[in-house]
């Protein structure tokens, strides 16, 4: 073999090597594209998936609110509750001595 079939010869094969990168280089920029592609859709569920759970911690720091808003107000009932059965028994009270004495007066 001359030189110049040689020569053609590393051209050839360098020309092979050269096509064979760019299929590489092509199918690898394919599968970054996807990759990148699939990574833009993760991120938009992730955003997604992040503002469901700010809407979330909100809804459930309302409900806390309004359920400490219901104990404050259920223990204020029950205060009140106590205070009206105390006056309720004192008037009792009262109206069964006024019974008695009414009882007395007129018998």
């Amino acid at each position: 073999m001359d030189i110049f079939e040689q020569l053609e010869q590393k051209v050839m094969t360098t020309i092979a090597r050269m096509e064979s990168l760019q299929q590489e280089q092509k199918q690898q920029q394919q599968e970054r594209n996807q990759l990148e592609e699939e990574l833009a859709q993760i991120k938009q569920q992730l955003s997604a998936s992040h503002a469901a759970l700010v809407e979330s911690d909100a809804a459930r720091l309302t409900l806390e609110q309004e359920l400490q808003q219901e104990r404050a107000d259920n223990e204020r009932l029950k205060k009140n509750n106590t205070r009206l059965n105390h006056e309720n028994n004192e008037w009792a009270a009262k109206a069964e001595g006024l019974l008695q004495v009414l009882e007395l007066v007129e018998g």
